[in-house]
């Protein structure tokens, strides 16, 4: 699968203890492959300038359509390395229509 389509939300900073957090939410559209599918996803990045120890940065990603309903929604994930960005999705839905990303993070 190809990342077809993307919508961004405008990074929300945060500083804490000294290391600077930048947060985005995000709806990924991929295309199907082999016959399968298009399906959407929601995405959280969290970036910070320099690598943080295990732990320090986690999120959730959610998946709502364009009504507010929540279709899908990841767990609370933490980052299980010394990372200076971390990603975390939502599982993938097929069913068309309108939707955006919320997340929640640590």
């Amino acid at each position: 699968m190809r990342r077809a389509k993307s919508e961004k939300a405008d990074p929300y900073k945060i500083t804490v203890k000294g290391i600077s957090y930048s947060f985005t939410s995000e709806v990924w559209e991929r295309t199907g492959t082999r016959g399968g599918d298009d399906s959407v996803e929601a995405v959280v990045y969290i970036d910070t300038a320099r690598s943080v120890p295990i732990g320090y940065m986690g999120g959730q990603a959610f998946l709502y359509d364009d009504n507010g309903t929540l279709k899908t929604a990841s767990s609370m994930e933490y980052n299980d390395s010394e990372v200076a960005g971390w990603t975390g999705y939502s599982p993938r839905i097929i069913t068309p229509g309108r939707y955006y990303a919320q997340s929640d993070w640590i």
